[in-house]
Formats: C-alpha cells, structure tokens, sequence
C-alpha cells in the first residue's frame, strides 16, 4: 500500500512538473531533477549534489529527468556509484518527448 501511494505522488509530481512534491504532512517526499546535456563532470556533481539533498531531507526518492546525448564515461561511472552508494531509491527516466539517453546515457538509465 505503501509502494501504491509513492507511485501516486510520483505520477502527480510528473504531471504537474513540481520540483520537490510533498502531499500531506507525514506523506512521502519525492524529489525531482532533470539532468539535460552530455555526461560530463558538471553533471557529475549536480547529480552527486541532487543525492545528498534526498538523503539529507528524507526523501522517499529521487527522481532523475535525464535528456543526453551520452558522453565521459569516467564521469558516468562516477554517478553509477553514487546511485549505487545511495540510502534514497533513485529512479531515472528519459524525458520529455523528443528526449533520448543515447550512448552513456542508455548505461546511466
């Protein structure tokens, strides 16, 4: 029941396009980012940084918008562990339309 009510405040949350969604108090919290551009060491630490902030606020999970054309894969590896390493489930997903995660994008999604 409590999976059903993430996945609803996730949908609302992508539909109405808020950044941090919260519903009621004591409700899940659920944060969103959207990574736009190359893989590369700015990217790197904004995602790096995007985790923190979900650990350090509770989040239930940490929502990645990712639109790339792929790029260094050292720097792809890098995000790869911090996923891996984080308390908060991170789910990543190819938006919007006209979007793709090619090349070491496909690999981070």
């Amino acid at each position: 029941m409590k999976r059903i009510g993430i996945l609803v405040v996730l949908a609302a949350t992508l539909l109405v396009g808020v950044r941090t969604a919260t519903a009621q108090t004591g409700q899940p919290l659920i944060l969103v980012m959207q990574a736009d551009g190359a893989i590369a060491p700015a990217m790197q630490t904004y995602i790096e940084r995007g985790v923190r902030t979900a650990e350090q606020r509770g989040a239930e999970a940490l929502v990645i918008q990712l639109s790339t054309p792929g790029g260094d894969l050292l720097s792809l590896n890098n995000i790869i562990q911090t996923i891996r390493a984080s308390s908060v489930p991170v789910v990543v997903y190819v938006a919007p339309n006209g979007a793709m995660a090619a090349s070491a994008g496909a690999l981070l999604t």
